[in-house]
This record gives C-alpha cells, structure tokens and sequence, in this order.
C-alpha cells in the first residue's frame, strides 16, 4: 500500500492533473456539442434517432482521440528517467525491483480505468441532462469498456518503449502505432490489415455498436504480455 501511495504522489503532479482537467474539460464541451444543445425541441422530436446515433458515433471518435492519447502520455511519461527518478528510494536492494514495478504497473493500470470510467461518465451523465432522446444502451457501455482496454494496453506499451528508449517524446509512438492501425482497418480487410490488429487492435464498428476484432480475450492476452515485458526489462536492465 505504501508503493502504491508513493506511485500516486508522484504520478499526479501538477502537469498531469492539469493535463487531465484539460481534456476532461474539452470532453465536455464536445459530449455537450453532440447532443446538438442549440436545436430547437422539434428538431430533436423528429430527428431523436439520428441524433442518438450521431451523438454516439460522435462522442466515441472523441473519446479515442483524447483518451487512448491522454492514456498513454500519462502511462508513458511515469517511466521517463525524471519521473522515474524516486526509484532510487527503494532500489537500493534488487529484490526491491519486483514490488517495485508491479505496484506501479498495478497502479498506472487502475488509472486508466479511471480515465476510462470519467470519460463513460461524462457520455452518459451529459447525454441523460441534455438530450430528451437519450437512453441507456448496454452496447455503448460496452463500447467505452473495450476502448479503456485498448487505451490501457497501448498506454503499456507506451511504458516500454519509453523505458528502453528513455525519452518523453517517445510516449505518444504508442498512440501513433493504434492511428495506423485505425487507418489500415479502414482501407479494407486484407490479411495484411489482419496480421495488424494481431499487435495493434482498434475498434469495428458493427450495427449495434462496436467490437474488437479478436474479442477482449485478445487484449487482455496483449494486456498481460506487455506487463510482463515491463517487469523483465525493469528487474533486468540498467536503472543508472
């Protein structure tokens, strides 16, 4: 518990908690914008399917922009050799290693999905206050808990690339890798585009929502491989 407060102390400094205000901020303001606040109530009376629909469609866009980005920048940036620093607090032993980077790993993990559930809370909280035509729909719920499992794997992957790479610059090669990934999905269904989402999973979409294109099972797989990826090259590698 004691790691774990320490991870939190020095994970949520000023720039991360005003980054992370930021883009809580502009996910409102946009959530808010896609429930169409300014039409008048006719248009959203005749036009309420439409409008759920674009309000999703939009909102969804949104989130993967600003979360999977947002995701793993923090991620990221948590094992730059700044920010990493206070390691040196408890690594005097080797055996220390261990607790080290699983508590952490555990906690960068627990964040996104906290990233993941703010950003579910705002859809719904401004959907339900705002739109007269809003419902609850278990496939959007579902839709925002696949997207925190890619953010929370490509923000893992984030963590090892800067780690062997040691620059912050590096923590946003994550977010590129799953933009390619969105862009070659959408060309067309090639085996090529196959073999991609293998490493680098996006969403589908599909008629009632969207899915991932081997299951969750995929990812969480993807999930545990890159943890223990981080915690080989931790206990292994050069801290100095």
């Amino acid at each position: 518990m004691s790691l774990l407060k320490l991870h939190f102390r020095y994970l949520f400094g000023k720039r991360n908690i005003l980054l992370l205000s930021v883009v809580l901020l502009l996910t409102g303001i946009g959530f808010f914008l896609s429930a169409r606040p300014f039409s008048s109530p006719t248009e959203h009376l005749v036009n309420n399917k439409a409008y759920f629909h674009n309000y999703f469609s939009n909102c969804l866009l949104l989130t993967k922009i600003l979360q999977l980005l947002l995701v793993s920048f923090v991620m990221g940036m948590s094992f730059t050799p700044q920010s990493d620093s206070y390691n040196i607090l408890y690594l005097s032993y080797k055996r220390m290693r261990l607790p080290f980077i699983l508590s952490k790993l555990i906690l960068l993990t627990i964040v996104g999905v906290s990233i993941g559930f703010l950003f579910s809370f705002l859809y719904f909280a401004i959907g339900f206050l705002s739109a007269s035509w809003f419902v609850f729909k278990i496939s959007h719920l579902e839709a925002f808990v696949l997207l925190s499992l890619i953010s929370i794997y490509y923000g893992l992957m984030s963590c090892v690339l800067v780690f062997l790479l040691k620059s912050p610059l590096v923590s946003v090669i994550a977010y590129i890798m799953y933009l390619a990934s969105e862009f070659f999905r959408s060309l067309d269904a090639s085996r090529f585009n196959n073999a991609v989402q293998v490493l680098f999973p996006s969403l589908v979409a599909t008629p009632d929502g969207v899915k991932l294109p081997y299951g969750a099972l995929h990812v969480l797989v993807l999930i545990g491989f890159f943890s223990f990826l981080g915690s080989y090259l931790y206990l292994h590698f050069d801290l100095s």
